[in-house]
């Protein structure tokens, strides 16, 4: 589930969809109300979904707060995960495929440990 406006960069993109995991996984429904249960102000918030970094404290503070974890917050979204584990070629739908490529760009730029970590997963679902 990508964020509309392709306009944004691929680091934006990732971090409206973690803040929004970050959000289910608090029980809140706002930006100000997660920003109020991690700890900022809402402004910080929006920084950081506009520069596309979201602070390691932040996601230090959604484990000890609610057990969700790095690796559940940055997981790939379901139809980007299925495009990842389709044989090269196959995707029915390139924008999708282009989508998750480009996720994984990111990742791989932002956090290369979870990167190799998500490839290990991908090549073991696409296994079996």
């Amino acid at each position: 589930m990508w964020p509309n406006g392709f306009f944004m960069s691929d680091e934006r993109k990732l971090a409206r969809i973690i803040i929004e995991r970050m959000k289910q996984r608090a029980g809140v429904r706002s930006q100000a109300k997660l920003a109020e249960v991690i700890g900022v102000t809402p402004q910080s918030l929006s920084g950081a979904i506009q520069k596309g970094k979201i602070p390691d404290r932040w996601f230090d503070v959604m484990e000890e707060k609610f057990g969700v974890t790095r690796e559940e917050l940055t997981a790939p979204p379901k139809q980007i995960r299925a495009a990842l584990v389709q044989p090269y070629g196959d995707a029915d739908d390139s924008s999708l495929e282009a989508q998750a490529m480009a996720w994984l760009r990111t990742i791989r730029q932002r956090d290369p440990a979870r990167y190799v970590q998500i490839l290990a997963e991908l090549a073991k679902e696409a296994e079996g």
